[in-house]
């Protein structure tokens, strides 16, 4: 009987698989009318399944029971012996051990034998007497029926509820789903229309100048072409935008701005901070107010000197005097000077902290890029002051004298009285970029160069002039200060010039 029940649920409710012996046991003595059942819910039994030991009885007055279906004492034991006998008689000593251990579990243990060595042996049928009376049993089968199918028509019941229980949930389920899909819809149409999203921090052109000047304010230090500042100098950096965080390495530009992007939670007030800062830093070092005695720069003052790049780093401890046109210096105890540099020929100067180099500590935070040429590793003579006062009085005198030195070589273009030049921002087609620069009318030309390289000049015919006009420039958008103040210059050629007026 439970090989046939099994097979029945392989067929047809593989999950009820493992209730298999609880079935049985609830229905024993009534085997075949729960087959009957099972076959009336399901379908035919399986092909292969083993016949009911009934079935050619047309009234079970005394009913015979099977060795597997209702083994008698000894019944199982004589089997697994008969086992043993004809594949493995070395493990009869071992029967009884075996079927305590398998206790209940009987005819699974002959199942897995048969399955290990072959077929079973033919084991001869016990035979139960049949001395129950013939009422006593009608009545009990009856009993049994009725119990068999009041748990027929509860099983179809609760099967029938869940079915309509699993429809009426995927029916729930899918309005949710086309809900969220019209929902989805809605928000993304709206995302499409109205929504515009931010741009990052200091991708506009005014915050980006504000960062650039900001991020070497202390001074950096050209590695492998790239600008950067040591980690100290970052650390200040942003400790005074009030961020606690601390770098241990030498950063570069994007990776300062990559920082601060993280950290922005807004924009405005970063900029704000960072031109205060600034403003600040520009007065103590070029405002009237400072108390340096410019006159040391003519007098002279002690600083360590070193060309980059170089193969092996040479500081030397020099006497620096500074004229009107040249930086000179000379080695200690010799009045004879080793070498000068001419403030007209140089192509930048800035601040440059030298902690990463071989100069002495002390003074390392004091250094001055004095740049020759430019290129991405440009040659570079840097010079660290003793003294903070020193290196900043020499910045703020070589910047004034590189623009007077500007002024004149416009003044020499031209018989004509020198007018003022107008400050203002300037973007030329093919550039994004806008820069800072002086536009000055001479003769029948426009001149002008660029703060940062006031040595670079450069000169436009105005009778090459074919349109000027205030339209908005669509190259790039200028800084937002001086926006309302532009207006675009197109020359012969297709050069265009947009120009936002810094003062009205």
């Amino acid at each position: 009987y439970r090989s046939r029940v099994v097979s029945m649920y392989e067929r047809y409710a593989p999950d009820k698989l493992d209730k298999a012996d609880a079935t049985l046991e609830k229905y024993k003595g009534m085997e075949d009318q729960l087959l009957e059942a099972l076959v009336k819910k399901y379908g035919a039994e399986p092909t292969g399944a083993p016949a009911s030991p009934n079935a050619s009885m047309a009234a079970p007055a005394s009913p015979v029971a099977s060795p597997a279906a209702s083994p008698v004492t000894g019944g199982y034991r004589s089997r697994v012996v008969s086992m043993y006998e004809r594949y493995a008689p070395d493990k009869l000593d071992k029967v009884d051990a075996t079927l305590e251990k398998y206790k209940g579990m009987e005819d699974q243990l002959l199942e897995a034998l048969v399955k290990k060595y072959g077929a079973e042996p033919a084991v001869v049928a016990v035979q139960v007497p049949a001395a129950v009376n013939r009422a006593e049993v009608e009545n009990v089968r009856r009993l049994h029926e009725e119990r068999l199918a009041a748990e027929l028509v509860a099983i179809e019941r609760e099967e029938d509820e869940s079915r309509v229980r699993a429809v009426v949930e995927f029916e729930v389920a899918s309005c949710e789903v086309a809900e969220d899909v019209e929902r989805g819809v809605i928000i993304s149409e709206f995302d499409m229309v109205k929504v515009v999203h931010p741009t990052y921090p200091f991708e506009a052109v005014e915050s980006a100048d504000v960062l650039k000047r900001y991020f070497g304010a202390l001074g950096t230090t050209i590695v492998k072409g790239v600008e950067v500042v040591d980690a100290d100098g970052v650390n200040i950096l942003l400790d005074g935008l009030g961020l606690g965080m601390k770098v241990a390495k030498s950063v570069s530009l994007s990776d300062f701005k990559s920082l601060l992007t993280v950290q922005c939670t807004s924009e405005a007030v970063f900029v704000g901070k960072m031109r205060a800062l600034l403003k600040s830093m520009e007065e103590r070092l070029f405002g009237e107010s400072s108390k340096a005695d410019a006159s040391i720069l003519t007098q002279g003052f002690w600083a360590h000197k070193c060309v980059l790049p170089c193969v092996s780093e040479v500081w030397q401890r020099v006497w620096v005097v500074v004229d009107d046109t040249k930086v000179v210096w000379s080695l200690e105890n010799s009045s004879k000077p080793q070498g000068a540099v001419p403030i007209g020929n140089l192509a930048d100067a800035h601040l440059s902290c030298m902690l990463n180099s071989k100069c002495p500590r002390k003074f390392a935070r004091n250094g001055l890029s004095l740049q020759l040429n430019k290129a991405a590793n440009p040659l570079q003579l840097v010079l660290c002051g003793e003294t903070v006062d020193s290196v900043h009085q020499l910045l703020k005198h070589i910047r004034k004298r590189r623009i007077a030195i500007a002024r004149e070589a416009v003044g020499n273009m031209d018989d004509e009285d020198d007018d003022d030049s107008l400050p203002v921002w300037s973007c030329r087609s093919g550039f994004k970029e806008w820069s800072r620069c002086q536009w000055s009318v001479r003769g029948d030309s426009i001149v002008h160069w660029d703060e940062r390289s006031p040595h670079t000049l450069k000169k436009w015919p105005i009778r090459n002039i074919t349109s000027v006009s205030s339209s908005a420039c669509t190259v790039a958008s200028p800084p937002t200060k001086f926006k309302s103040y532009s207006f675009i210059l197109q020359f012969s050629g297709g050069t265009l010039f947009c120009l936002s007026l810094i003062h009205i």
